[in-house]
């Protein structure tokens, strides 16, 4: 009682003063709004980790060790097919001479100036080294040159494909800087050469690209659509203008407080203002039809009695269903997904903004406008309705068979449901990120990072009696050039063998691609060798043949890798784990440890915490909303019917994903919770409308009628929320695209148990008698 009359209270006022809130509302948004036109994109590879993720910090930890920065990676495809051919040389001189005027670009590596030791007939190592011969350089014999270019381990599937069709340009850029309008204008270069364009920074740069696209995208559609069908369903233009500002200052506002709270939008929340936009438009369509309701049942009754009564009897079942939304989206905290766990955070946020918005605005701007008049509901809707109470009442054995064929269907479904799946293949086919991948996937050696770092382990002599000599030894040890020992290259040539003989593994680079390099050079690569390059070579030559796989310092080895993502073969933890298992059957008797990380061993790490994130989620929801539902129903019998009627849907929807063979990623695994924090609104609602009528009526008569009040807005609402959804096919995210396509489907299933399995069971377990008012 005392929850009513404060309801009554707070309504009462904002129809008494609703200029003023309003007004209040307007300032609210500009306030928010400042702060939501400045909310940040993130697409790095921290927003798509674990929480507390151990590997994460490993492979930052190796990052910062090797002082690794920041690279592109172009394929250049001559239309000759030739490579070394004047005219491809003289395009990739071009290419290299345009790129070195591009902001940001540090420097270029290529078949054009990568350092030559042993095409100069009749010169020495050393003379070599000192003559830093390219393949430009006058004096350079151009078939030795080829012949180096082509075998150089560290040039080979880097600079130049295996068949020498395609060469590869590395473009590394300096650290710290916004790579945006660097890699806009390297883009730009493919309207003169046929050039293919990976790496991370692309990336990183592409998906914000896509993030930006979608969040515009979607919120000029959906307000598109939004006004036509609200339109279509009321044709009143009041009821366009109050429903688009309402969700305008919904999406404004929440983003603000996404903003100053320091969140980021990543490509798992790109979607936030679809959701939002499709909540607040499904809790307006029920104020709406419940308001036009009133209308027509109270025609004599003022506008500020009909708003009041609408607004009171849609509190509870409003509030409630926002409620089970929210919980929809917290339990996605427990994913262990950081960029899911955000995810719920913000919807969570926003929803309950969508609620307390939803309700001034639609108060306030009704009340400054004149009184609607009357509407008939589409015919369509009330056919539509009309068949689905007559299937619930009048189908009970047919009803009961298709949930038992669903369940079977769903178990089968659910037996095939994978989580592999392919990085390259989260971008849309045709798309020029995927097909630049692709390319380099094929011919340059792999496109997805991996690494494995080895690591002496320290041995110090603690006999006090140790000889002079010993000491002397040992402070020597410590010396650069001592450091490499014909031990630790033994070592660094088994790892890296075995890590080369694995068929998912393209490019691999470390140590012992220099001890390749020396053994071509009909030189022996033992400890004396490497001794001696360390201490000749001059520094660009060291950072690149020894600063990124050597840290004397930490004494370790690194080995750098890139994995064929686009091998249909790769089934990505089996391989993670053989890798494991490999290096430690092969040093189990060196006195060293190791460890694999890389930005496939992140990746791995997601997928294969997707299934327990999806039962985590799922298990919370299901515990928190039938508890809700015993509060808001008082009913253990109500919450069991409401409960199972919603998750049927979700066990047919995985069914199709298994059955399908679409994976489980970042942005399905989302759809259990979300969808079932959503469509419990049907059942909120409908048991609240059935409950209502059957005060008056019999069970059946229950029914019918509650199809014809309640269930023209849930109809309405289902057909925003898929048409909202189904606009998520437009991005270039494969992931959003599935989301938006399976969500659209269990919302559509939803609706459809809402109508008819619902009902069902509230027909076989209640007693069909008539009460009294």
């Amino acid at each position: 009682m005392r929850k009513n009359n404060l309801l009554f209270i707070v309504f009462l006022s904002i129809i008494k003063y609703n200029k003023l809130f309003f007004v209040v509302s307007c300032f609210v948004f500009l306030f928010f709004l400042y702060f939501a036109i400045r909310l940040p994109i993130d697409a790095s590879s921290d927003s798509l980790i674990l929480d507390n993720n151990k590997e994460f910090s490993v492979y930052k930890e190796i990052l910062e060790h090797y002082n690794s920065g920041e690279f592109l990676l172009l394929a250049y495809l001559p239309k000759d097919e030739n490579i070394f051919s004047k005219e491809s040389l003289a395009e990739i001189s071009e290419i290299t001479d345009k790129l070195s005027n591009i902001y940001a670009v540090d420097s270029t590596l290529s078949i054009l100036n990568a350092p030559l030791l042993k095409s100069i007939k009749g010169l020495s190592l050393q003379d070599n080294l000192k003559a830093k011969a390219t393949i430009l350089s006058p004096n350079v014999d151009f078939d030795l040159a080829k012949d180096e270019l082509l075998n150089n381990p560290f040039y080979r599937e880097n600079i130049v494909s295996k068949d020498s069709k395609i060469a590869g340009i590395l473009v590394f850029l300096q650290n710290g800087l916004d790579y945006t309008n660097t890699i806009d204008e390297i883009k730009k270069l493919k309207s003169d050469y046929r050039l293919y364009i990976g790496g991370v920074p692309l990336i990183i740069n592409d998906i914000i690209l896509y993030i930006k696209s979608d969040l515009i995208i979607y919120s000029v559609v959906l307000g598109v659509i939004l006004a036509f069908v609200v339109w279509i369903f009321f044709r009143q233009f009041q009821f366009v203008l109050i429903s688009l500002v309402a969700c305008i200052f919904t999406i404004v506002v929440s983003s603000g407080i996404f903003s100053l709270l320091g969140y980021k939008i990543t490509i798992v929340s790109s979607n936030y203002i679809s959701l939002l936009f499709i909540i607040n438009a499904s809790l307006l369509i029920h104020l709406i039809v419940s308001y036009l309701e009133f209308l027509s049942k109270f025609k004599q009754a003022s506008k500020e009695r009909l708003i009041l009564l609408t607004c009171l009897v849609k509190a509870s079942p409003s509030f409630y269903a926002i409620l089970t939304t929210m919980i929809g989206f917290l339990a996605l905290i427990f994913s262990n997904i950081l960029p899911i766990i955000h995810l719920g955070i913000i919807m969570s946020i926003g929803v309950f903004t969508a609620l307390i918005f939803t309700f001034v605005i639609f108060i306030s701007m009704l009340m400054m406008m004149p009184k609607s008049r009357e509407v008939k509901f589409m015919s369509i809707g009330s056919i539509i309705l009309k068949i689905s109470s007559n299937i619930a009442i009048n189908y009970k054995k047919s009803i009961y068979f298709v949930v038992c064929l669903c369940l079977i269907f769903s178990v089968y479904g659910l037996s095939n449901l994978k989580v592999e799946n392919s990085f390259i293949n989260y971008f849309k086919s045709g798309s020029e990120i995927k097909e630049g991948l692709l390319v380099i996937d094929n011919n340059l050696g792999g496109t997805i990072p991996l690494e494995v770092v080895v690591r002496f382990n320290n041995e110090k002599i603690n006999n006090d009696d140790s000889s002079d000599f010993e000491e002397e030894f040992n402070l020597l040890a410590k010396d650069d050039i001592y450091w490499f020992s014909n031990e630790k290259l033994r070592i660094a040539k088994n790892v890296h063998n075995y890590l080369l003989e694995n068929n998912f593994i393209g490019s691999t680079l470390s140590i012992y691609s220099l001890a390749l390099l020396i053994e071509s050079l009909s030189l022996e690569a033992d400890s004396f060798a490497f001794s001696f390059l360390y201490n000749n070579l001059d520094n660009s030559l060291k950072e690149q043949l020894f600063s990124p796989y050597v840290n004397i310092d930490r004494n370790e080895l690194r080995f750098v890798m890139r994995v064929f993502d686009s091998n249909e073969n790769l089934k990505r933890n089996d391989f993670i784990i053989q890798i494991n298992n490999g290096l430690s059957e092969l040093l189990k008797n060196e006195s060293v440890s190791f460890e694999v990380s890389g930005l496939m061993v992140l990746y791995n790490n997601l997928l294969q915490n997707l299934v327990a994130s999806q039962i985590n989620t799922l298990v919370f929801v299901v515990v928190i909303i039938f508890l809700l539902f015993i509060v808001v129903f008082r009913s253990v019998k109500y919450a069991i019917i409401a409960l199972i009627s919603n998750i049927i849907p979700l066990f047919v929807i995985f069914g199709i994903l298994g059955v399908s063979g679409v994976s489980l990623d970042i942005m399905t695994t989302t759809i259990a919770a979300i969808s079932l924090g959503m469509g419990v609104d049907y059942a909120i609602h409908y048991i609240h409308r059935f409950r209502y009528e059957t005060t008056r009526n019999n069970i059946q008569d229950s029914i019918i009628k509650s199809h014809q009040s309640i269930g023209n807005a849930m109809y309405y609402t289902t057909l925003i929320i898929i048409i909202g959804f189904l606009t998520m096919v437009s991005s270039n995210f494969v992931p959003t695209i599935y989301f938006g396509i399976f969500t659209s489907l269990v919302m559509l299933l939803m609706l459809i148990q809402s109508l008819i399995l619902l009902p069902r069971l509230l027909l076989f377990t209640s007693p069909n008698k008539t009460r009294q008012k």
